[in-house]
């Protein structure tokens, strides 16, 4: 490992290369996964234009679209999830039921876009009327947002995993030459939910994977630097926690860990987060009149949350080896992963990086594992691992630095091919996201995510049967898709 991280202009024509290249792959895949996510350009909107981050303005595609995953809070706190009505909400305002981190970090690209379509109208709207045929094309060249909001979704979210990748790649040069850190980077782009729930909408999972990713290379880069990437790391990963609350665990594993190996940087560390905390808190009280919003709360009102309920063993074996939810079906890469926490555990020089990652992937596991709704709703096989994907792949770095032998490097390149026909089939098959609800509801049959005889990754191969019967030792279904 060098001592140092120093980049050449090669590294950064390389990084540039990649996140080029994963963008236009993944912006062209065909599947879009806007499901929660689908408020996220409105709010983005709202806040840019408005100045707040309620959608009343938009009340006509609310009461369209069922108020899904809409929430109103009243001047005096109370709230209402489950509105039916825009009449229910009299007094209040509407909102989106999601972190306001993600918005926040939407806002600057959608305003890129309205400001980069609007310079070029009424040219590239005429032109989009002559010579393209879907309606969604035509409003986006128009600079329609809203109405086109499903493709700026896919188009920003893939952006986002472009820039990932470029920053993985520089994580990944601490301790690879360059051709092996660009296979990691690439792996990290197709190989893992990256491509197949990161980028096909604007989910949180896409932000928290670039907010990690960006905290850790600050962190390897603070090691020789002064007090500046401490500082910028706590901004980070403090502000990952307000667009996925989940981030929390590796927040708290990097607190522990400076306190740890660093301790002389902890105070940087905590000065870079504590305004961000302090920012959010105020915007939590000035929006829902309370300092932890609904859906960061371990128990949540008509919701499912966090609990040590009988679902519990079920969850710590499906979110591993269920055939439509499991982290090692969908991938098997992370074997070498552990191996190479092995390798680094077994290196002095990184042991304390095997112990850091080793602390937030358990930890994240237990976690999603409590949650009631372990099997993830409607989305693409283990979704709620999404945010660690970095942690995940990460520890493959130490598998390649090693000299390449077969009795490992066929089977390594086995899972790769694997984890990349798994998570292709995310980005490519509109059958496969079907599986959610054909032939029947996930919620109304949890037990589906065992059935190996209908794996959703496999739904592109072929067609389901007729809809099986409901065993009677069926886990209830949550309501919610988290």
């Amino acid at each position: 490992m060098k001592c140092a991280m120093k980049y050449s202009h090669i590294d950064l024509a390389i990084g540039t290369l990649l996140a080029l290249f994963v963008f236009v792959a993944h912006a062209l895949s065909p599947v879009s996964q806007p499901y929660d996510s689908r408020w996220t350009i409105h709010t983005a909107t709202s806040l840019l234009h408005q100045g707040n981050f309620d959608l009343d303005e938009y009340l006509p595609l609310l009461e369209a679209d069922g108020f899904y995953h809409i929430e109103c809070v009243f001047p005096d706190g109370s709230r209402i999830r489950r509105i039916r009505k825009a009449s229910d909400c009299a007094g209040g305002h509407f909102y989106h039921f999601y972190p306001l981190g993600v918005p926040v970090m939407t806002a600057p690209a959608v305003a890129t876009l309205e400001a980069g379509l609007h310079v070029m109208q009424p040219g590239l709207g005429d032109w989009a009327d002559r010579h393209l045929r879907t309606d969604i094309h035509k409003v986006f060249f128009h600079g329609d947002l809203i109405g086109s909001s499903r493709m700026v979704e896919l188009l920003i979210a893939s952006f986002l995993i472009a820039i990932t990748t470029g920053l993985f790649y520089g994580l990944a040069r601490d301790w690879l030459p360059w051709p092996s850190a660009a296979l990691l980077a690439l792996l990290f782009a197709f190989a893992s939910p990256a491509w197949s729930t990161g980028s096909r909408s604007l989910w949180m999972h896409g932000y928290s994977m670039l907010l990690l990713t960006l905290g850790l290379l600050l962190l390897r880069i603070g090691r020789v630097g002064g007090a500046r990437p401490w500082v910028a790391a706590g901004v980070v990963l403090s502000f990952a926690v307000f667009v996925r609350p989940t981030n929390l665990v590796p927040l708290a594993a990097v607190g522990l860990w400076i306190l740890w190996r660093h301790r002389g940087r902890a105070a940087w560390f905590a000065l870079g987060g504590a305004p961000v905390f302090l920012l959010f808190a105020s915007l939590h009280l000035a929006v829902y009149h309370a300092v932890i919003p609904a859906y960061s709360r371990v128990q949540r009102t008509d919701e499912s949350g966090l609990s040590f309920g009988p679902h519990v063993p079920e969850a710590l074996l499906g979110n591993l080896v269920s055939p439509s939810r499991g982290l090692l079906v969908f991938l098997p890469l992370v074997l070498f992963s552990g191996a190479g926490l092995w390798l680094w555990w077994r290196s002095r020089e990184n042991r304390d990086w095997a112990v850091l990652l080793l602390a937030i992937f358990t930890a994240h596991y237990l976690l999603i594992s409590f949650y009631e709704d372990w099997y993830g709703g409607h989305g693409y096989g283990p979704r709620y691992f999404a945010d660690i994907v970095p942690v995940l792949l990460l520890p493959l770095a130490a598998c390649l630095a090693k000299p390449w032998r077969l009795r490992w490097a066929i089977p390594f390149a086995l899972c790769a091919v694997v984890s990349v026909f798994m998570h292709s089939q995310g980005a490519w098959c509109d059958a496969c996201m079907r599986w959610d609800s054909e032939p029947r509801e996930i919620r109304e049959s949890v037990w589906r995510v065992w059935d190996w005889k209908d794996p959703m990754f496999l739904r592109g191969l072929r067609q389901p049967g007729a809809p099986s019967a409901k065993p009677s030792a069926e886990v209830p279904a949550a309501r919610q898709t988290k």
